[in-house]
């Protein structure tokens, strides 16, 4: 670290010294970058690294969890599986439109990039907002899209039924439907509050996820803050020991004359 640089290099018997000449060109506003420097790139690290793991394990646990507690034989779970992966990839599709977007704005329009900056918050809500609607319409569009090429080629789509009720019917008669989905759907319809307790499980898993890594976010960020803050002090105090040795040498300096 650069902190640990200065620290170790400087020698604090010797006015002469490169590093002490270095450190006393430094003004305020460097010191503060340089005790933010190590903070903020472990931050940026652990924020990537949280994001990244979160968009991957998100939409997998909630598509997983939503077929497992839907009511129904194996290819239905299976199903709704798919079709919950399936809005996960619209939410995708759509954020990577509007935050791609955002960023060439941002580029190239300065009081929003400044927005942005210093508005955090109001900016997430018509991020949020923005999504929201996006999502709408892709989610419309596609089902339109979808009407319209069921109307105009109706045996590509009768094909696709038959196929889709073979496949399911093969699963249903799978082992794994036959001795653990319906033991499963027996025990649960013999107990509905187990039922009701999977459903509520299901639904509130990745916001709870989400919050877990909101809380580390914040915990990491203060102590960001807590290091840089320190990083700061340690280098305000080989500053002055800097300055300190320089007007000694000074006045050694003036004794000798």
């Amino acid at each position: 670290m650069h902190i640990n640089k200065i620290n170790s290099q400087v020698n604090f018997k010797s006015s002469q010294d490169t590093e002490q000449n270095q450190i006393k060109k430094y003004t305020d506003e460097d010191l503060i970058r340089l005790a933010a420097w190590e903070p903020e790139n472990r931050y940026s690290k652990v924020a990537k690294k949280t994001a990244r793991t979160l968009l991957i394990a998100a939409p997998v646990v909630d598509s997983i969890l939503a077929g497992a507690v839907h009511e129904g034989q194996l290819s239905s779970k299976l199903y709704k599986s798919a079709k919950t992966l399936g809005r996960w990839g619209t939410v995708f599709a759509a954020g990577f439109v509007i935050f791609g977007v955002k960023k060439v704005v941002n580029k190239n329009v300065e009081p929003l990039d400044k927005f942005n900056k210093n508005h955090a918050l109001l900016a997430f809500g018509v991020d949020f907002t923005a999504l929201y609607t996006l999502v709408s319409l892709l989610k419309d569009f596609g089902q339109k899209t979808f009407d319209k090429m069921q109307n105009l080629a109706p045996a590509v789509f009768e094909k696709a039924s038959k196929l889709k009720s073979a496949t399911a019917e093969k699963i249903n008669k799978s082992v794994i439907n036959q001795k653990i989905t319906k033991s499963a759907n027996d025990y649960f319809s013999k107990h509905p509050h187990y039922n009701s307790a999977g459903k509520t499980l299901a639904l509130l898993t990745v916001p709870a996820m989400a919050i877990a890594a909101l809380v580390r976010l914040g915990n990491e960020a203060k102590s960001a803050a807590d290091k840089t803050q320190n990083n700061y002090m340690h280098l305000k105090i080989i500053e002055a020991m800097v300055n300190n040795n320089e007007k000694a040498d000074n006045n050694d300096s003036v004794k000798q004359d």
